[in-house]
């Protein structure tokens, strides 16, 4: 067993290429509905359970996204819903919006900044920043590891039965 954080490191980065070509290419929902998988993953991999939730998408990313030195428009309410309106039906109507537990989130890119007509209801998110931010924040998940053993063993098991889906092609 790997004694240190190589193999999620190597996971990271491997995600984040796929991320990147997606992006490049102009298949801004297929690289967002990586993303949101991503972070899922990762949320995943920070638990005890064989299973993840919602919650523990949330807590992820309050942990590691949401630190003092960024500030962003969004909170984790707002993108577990957005994360679920695209994966389940390609849209920004997630059930938690139609509740009022979160806002609907629409993406842009470039330069600009957009602001919402009414921040109550819907965000903007820079898809680039996101996707930015999102590294930083697998980054002080793997920092966070490097300090806590016997977190990073349940890391590296659960790394490895996804190393162990695929083989190389």
């Amino acid at each position: 067993m790997e004694t240190n954080a190589k193999l999620l490191s190597d996971h990271i980065v491997s995600s984040n290429k796929a991320m990147e070509v997606l992006f490049k290419n102009k298949h801004h929902e297929s690289a967002l509905i990586l993303l949101y998988s991503w972070v899922d993953r990762l949320a995943w991999l920070s638990v005890d359970a064989e299973e993840s939730n919602g919650a523990d998408f949330k807590q992820w990313l309050n942990r590691y996204l949401f630190v003092e030195e960024e500030a962003f428009p969004f909170n984790a309410d707002d993108l577990w819903g957005a994360r679920c309106a695209l994966l389940h039906t390609g849209t920004s109507e997630a059930r938690d919006v139609k509740k009022g537990k979160a806002r609907a989130v629409f993406y842009y890119g470039g330069q600009i900044d957009v602001v919402a007509k009414n921040t109550n209801e819907q965000v903007y998110v820079n898809v680039g920043q996101l996707h930015v931010s999102l590294i930083g924040a697998s980054m002080r998940f793997l920092q966070h590891l490097e300090k806590t053993p016997n977190e990073l063993h349940r890391v590296n098991s659960k790394i490895g039965k996804i190393l162990r889906r695929t083989t190389d092609f």
